[in-house]
């Protein structure tokens, strides 16, 4: 895409977007990856509260948004939308505070899952450390660039709380999101650790773990194993109306990029109607990681397998203003 992308992300960040008196905003930012293209996501949801429950839907397409290595990514972020509460969840690591060098080992909650079937080596959902340079690590400067950004903007980051079984965030409002925890986390664990993308520039995430929350057809997964299946809207059928653009944009979503930024978006939603959870090191300056309150019993399981005595990486309830005006 050309500069006309760039300038319908920057109108969409600032709030030219059509939504209505009443709508929250869901940003989902994918940070992308380096050279040769890099290549960003990004996706707007609206969320309204709606009869008991939230309707969410797609404001716009999901976009590809083609920056280049001289033209920093966080230029897009010059204003927000004044008239609507707003959240972004960006996939990639961040820590608070000021910028530091990237760490030699990984963050805690990083290491935490990295123990048992959540492993790299056992086909699981370890997320790539902030330690490794040519991914999390740049990533990680990315995402900073972004975040302070808009800090200056008055964008509170969502920080694991020192002595709290809960946190409550207020809009405007940073996340840190993992699109393949957050998929694979509402998937069963053969779906992560038996099936093979089908190509060498396929991902496991967008081949599969997507399609089972988000298409419709179901083709892909006519096997008697997959039985049991659960779309993202059945999960969450008791709080979330979907609206067809919704599924419809998903239907769109093909590449890594686009996917990535979509499950950002929906993970933000999670957080902003009280289905999410904040996982990480109570007071820790090294951030923290947010999923789905409700996992896949084959993740709870192994979450309850790899817990240690004195294990310092929990998970909390995180609430919301949005969420708390329905209880």
């Amino acid at each position: 895409m050309k500069d006309v992308s760039l300038a319908r992300a920057r109108d969409a960040l600032a709030g030219k977007l059509p939504v209505d008196q009443g709508e929250s905003l869901v940003f989902g930012v994918e940070v992308g990856r380096p050279a040769p293209t890099y290549d960003r996501g990004l996706a707007a949801f609206a969320v309204r509260e709606l009869d008991g429950r939230f309707a969410v839907r797609a404001v716009g397409a999901t976009d590809l948004v083609e920056t280049h290595k001289l033209w920093p990514f966080y230029r897009l972020f010059e204003k927000l939308p004044s008239a609507h509460p707003v959240l972004f969840a960006i996939d990639a690591p961040m820590t608070p505070g000021e910028p530091r060098p990237a760490p030699h080992t990984g963050r805690a909650v990083e290491k935490r899952l990295s123990r048992g079937a959540f492993s790299t080596s056992k086909r699981g959902l370890q997320p790539v450390s902030l330690a490794v340079h040519l991914q999390g690590a740049y990533l990680g400067q990315e995402a900073e660039s972004v975040r302070r950004r808009l800090q200056e903007l008055g964008v509170r980051y969502a920080q694991f709380p020192e002595d709290q079984d809960s946190y409550r965030m207020h809009c405007p409002a940073i996340i840190e999101v993992l699109p393949r925890l957050t998929a694979g986390l509402l998937s069963p664990r053969r779906l992560v650790a038996e099936v093979r993308p089908r190509g060498p520039k396929t991902s496991l995430l967008e081949t599969f773990l997507f399609p089972y929350l988000f298409s419709s057809d179901p083709e892909e997964f006519q096997r008697p194993s997959f039985a049991d299946r659960r779309l993202a809207s059945d999960w969450f059928s008791d709080t979330l109306e979907f609206d067809p653009s919704l599924l419809l944009d998903a239907q769109r979503c093909r590449d890594h990029q686009r996917v990535g930024a979509f499950l950002s978006a929906f993970q933000g939603v999670l957080a902003l109607t009280g289905l999410a959870s904040l996982m990480g090191q109570p007071g820790a300056s090294e951030g923290c990681i947010c999923v789905p309150r409700q996992w896949h019993r084959d993740w709870e399981a192994i979450w309850s397998e790899t817990s240690r005595p004195g294990d310092s990486v929990r998970r909390i309830d995180l609430l919301s203003d949005l969420a708390g005006a329905l209880q």
